[in-house]
C-alpha cells in the first residue's frame, strides 16, 4: 500500500534555495528534498505557508516538513530540525560601479546595508549595527530579494547581506555585483523543520541525506545551483529584467 505524500510547506520566495518559476517549486532545497523523497519512496505535495505563520503550521500539524529559512523556529518546542544540509557564512554584496570605495568590512561603518527579514543572517547584521560596525540597516520582507537588488543597483542602499552561497548566485542577477567580504566566524546551517511528534521522520530524512551525500547526489545539486555559471546566468535573466522595471 502506497504511503501518503509528504506535505511540504514553505513560502518559496528565496532564490536559489526555494522559489517558484511559473507554477513550479524549484531551487536547491526543493531538488534536495525531491531526492530525499525518492529515497523514502514518498511523493511530495507542496503547499504555501506564510513566513510569519510557520510556527502555527508546524504546531497544528498541517504539514510534514517545513522548507525555507527557519531561524524563527530554532527554539519552538513543537519542532525538530533535521541535520543541516547546507552550511554557509554571510557575504556582503556591493555594486562596484556605484560604491567603488566599499572594499572591506571596515568600510561598512558608514554604509547602509540591506538584509532580509527572517533570514538566517538578519540577527548577525542587526548585532553588527548595534556594535557600531554598520552605519544603518534596511530590512526587506523575505520575499523582496529583487527589491533589495534593485535598491542596491540604484544606490538606494550601499550593500546587501546574504548567505555566501546565495550571494554567489545573486551576482549573476546583476553583473556588477561584487562580494567585498564575508563576516568572520558567522556560520549558518540550513535544515528542514519536522513536527516533534514525528521523530521517526526526522531519522529517515537524516539517513536519506547521509546516503545521498555518499552517492554524490548532493554535490550534483550544489553544482547545478551554485557552480554552473551558464545555468545561473540563464535563471538570472528573468530576475535582472524585473530589477530594471
Amino acid at each position: 500500500m502506497a504511503q501518503e505524500p509528504l506535505k511540504v510547506a514553505g513560502s518559496f520566495v528565496t532564490p536559489p534555495l526555494d522559489f517558484t518559476r511559473g507554477r513550479k517549486q524549484v531551487g536547491m532545497e526543493v531538488d534536495w528534498l525531491r531526492e530525499i523523497a525518492k529515497k523514502l519512496d514518498r511523493d511530495l505535495e507542496f503547499v504555501y505557508a506564510p513566513q510569519n505563520g510557520l510556527d502555527e503550521w508546524i504546531a497544528s500539524n498541517q504539514c510534514d516538513i517545513l522548507i525555507g529559512e527557519l531561524s524563527s523556529l530554532q527554539n519552538v518546542e513543537a519542532v525538530m530540525m533535521s541535520q543541516p544540509f547546507l552550511e554557509s557564512s554571510v557575504s556582503i554584496l556591493v555594486d562596484q560601479r556605484l560604491r567603488p570605495a566599499l572594499c572591506c568590512l571596515e568600510d561598512l561603518k558608514t554604509a547602509t546595508v540591506g538584509v532580509l527579514e527572517h533570514s538566517l543572517e538578519a540577527d548577525s547584521i542587526q548585532k553588527m549595527y548595534q556594535e557600531g560596525k554598520i552605519g544603518k540597516v534596511v530590512v526587506y520582507p523575505l520575499e523582496r530579494t529583487l527589491d533589495a537588488l534593485a535598491d542596491l543597483t540604484t544606490a538606494q542602499i550601499d550593500a546587501f547581506a546574504r548567505l555566501s552561497a546565495v550571494a554567489a548566485y545573486l551576482k549573476y542577477a546583476a553583473f556588477n555585483l561584487k562580494v567585498i567580504c564575508s563576516l568572520p566566524v558567522v556560520q549558518h546551517g540550513l535544515c528542514f523543520a519536522i513536527p516533534s511528534q514525528e521523530p521517526s521522520l526526522v531519522h529517515q530524512v537524516n539517513q536519506a541525506q547521509c546516503a545521498l551525500m555518499q552517492e554524490g547526489i548532493y554535490q550534483k545539486i550544489m553544482t547545478k545551483w551554485f557552480a554552473s555559471e551558464e545555468f545561473n546566468i540563464e535563471l538570472a535573466k528573468d530576475q535582472s529584467n524585473k530589477v530594471d522595471q
